[in-house]
């Protein structure tokens, strides 16, 4: 993780969509050890 070594920091915020669109979050993860990934998403 590089940012954890360089000390680097970023502030991300949220904005309401366009009226018409709608908006998406999603993350996923991954353990190295045994190669199992998931993710999901919220509309």
């Amino acid at each position: 993780m590089a940012w954890l070594e360089t000390g680097t920091q970023n502030n991300i915020g949220w904005r309401k969509p366009a009226e018409g669109f709608v908006g998406l979050n999603c993350d996923g993860a991954v353990t190295a050890a045994t190669g199992a990934a998931g993710c999901r998403g919220v509309i």
